[in-house]
Protein backbone atom coordinates (compact mmCIF):
# COMPACT_ATOMS: atom_id res chain seq x y z
CA UNK A 1 0.00 0.00 0.00
CA UNK A 2 2.85 2.37 0.82
CA UNK A 3 4.46 1.70 -2.57
CA UNK A 4 1.23 2.63 -4.35
CA UNK A 5 0.98 5.87 -2.38
CA UNK A 6 4.61 6.77 -3.16
CA UNK A 7 4.09 6.01 -6.86
CA UNK A 8 0.99 8.23 -6.99
CA UNK A 9 2.82 11.07 -5.20
CA UNK A 10 5.81 10.78 -7.55
CA UNK A 11 3.55 10.83 -10.62
CA UNK A 12 1.66 13.86 -9.29
CA UNK A 13 4.97 15.61 -8.59
CA UNK A 14 6.22 14.93 -12.11
CA UNK A 15 2.90 16.12 -13.54
CA UNK A 16 3.02 19.43 -11.65
CA UNK A 17 6.69 20.02 -12.47
CA UNK A 18 6.06 19.44 -16.19
CA UNK A 19 2.96 21.62 -16.06
CA UNK A 20 4.95 24.44 -14.44
CA UNK A 21 7.81 24.08 -16.96
CA UNK A 22 5.45 24.17 -19.95
CA UNK A 23 3.61 27.22 -18.64
CA UNK A 24 6.89 29.00 -17.91
CA UNK A 25 9.03 28.24 -20.95
CA UNK A 26 6.66 27.41 -23.80
CA UNK A 27 5.19 30.92 -24.34
CA UNK A 28 8.66 32.48 -24.69
CA UNK A 29 9.81 29.78 -27.10
CA UNK A 30 6.64 30.08 -29.18
CA UNK A 31 7.02 33.86 -29.31
CA UNK A 32 10.60 33.57 -30.57
CA UNK A 33 9.55 31.04 -33.24
CA UNK A 34 6.69 33.32 -34.31
CA UNK A 35 9.08 36.26 -34.67
CA UNK A 36 11.43 34.13 -36.81
CA UNK A 37 8.62 32.97 -39.07
CA UNK A 38 7.28 36.50 -39.43
CA UNK A 39 10.71 37.87 -40.31
CA UNK A 40 11.38 35.21 -42.94
CA UNK A 41 7.93 35.78 -44.41
CA UNK A 42 8.53 39.52 -44.68
CA UNK A 43 11.94 38.93 -46.27
CA UNK A 44 10.50 36.47 -48.79
CA UNK A 45 7.66 38.80 -49.67
CA UNK A 46 10.00 41.76 -50.10
CA UNK A 47 12.44 39.80 -52.29
CA UNK A 48 9.68 38.21 -54.37
CA UNK A 49 7.87 41.48 -54.97
CA UNK A 50 10.91 43.35 -56.28
CA UNK A 51 12.27 40.62 -58.55
CA UNK A 52 9.67 40.75 -61.34
CA UNK A 53 8.72 44.38 -61.82
CA UNK A 54 9.33 47.93 -60.78
CA UNK A 55 7.19 49.90 -58.39
CA UNK A 56 3.90 50.97 -59.97
CA UNK A 57 3.75 48.19 -62.56
CA UNK A 58 0.60 46.09 -62.58
CA UNK A 59 0.70 42.38 -63.33
CA UNK A 60 -2.23 39.99 -63.55
CA UNK A 61 -1.72 36.26 -63.17
CA UNK A 62 -4.64 34.32 -64.64
CA UNK A 63 -4.91 30.55 -64.27
CA UNK A 64 -4.55 28.53 -67.45
CA UNK A 65 -7.81 27.07 -68.69
CA UNK A 66 -7.94 23.71 -70.45
CA UNK A 67 -8.68 23.88 -74.14
CA UNK A 68 -12.10 22.76 -75.38
CA UNK A 69 -10.64 20.03 -77.58
CA UNK A 70 -8.83 18.25 -74.76
CA UNK A 71 -12.01 18.19 -72.62
CA UNK A 72 -14.06 16.56 -75.39
CA UNK A 73 -11.50 13.84 -76.13
CA UNK A 74 -12.01 12.17 -72.77
CA UNK A 75 -15.81 12.03 -72.93
CA UNK A 76 -16.20 9.31 -75.55
CA UNK A 77 -18.66 9.08 -78.42
CA UNK A 78 -22.39 9.68 -78.26
CA UNK A 79 -24.80 6.80 -78.87
CA UNK A 80 -28.41 7.52 -79.79
CA UNK A 81 -30.91 5.13 -78.19
CA UNK A 82 -34.41 4.40 -79.39
CA UNK A 83 -37.31 3.43 -77.18
CA UNK A 84 -38.62 -0.07 -77.70
CA UNK A 85 -42.29 -0.61 -76.89
CA UNK A 86 -43.33 -3.92 -75.38
CA UNK A 87 -46.40 -5.62 -76.81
Amino acid sequence: MAFLLKAILVLLGIYYILRWAVRTFLPGWMLSQLKKMNQTGVNNQFNQGNADHREGDITIHAPKRPSKNSANEDIGEYTDFEEVKDK
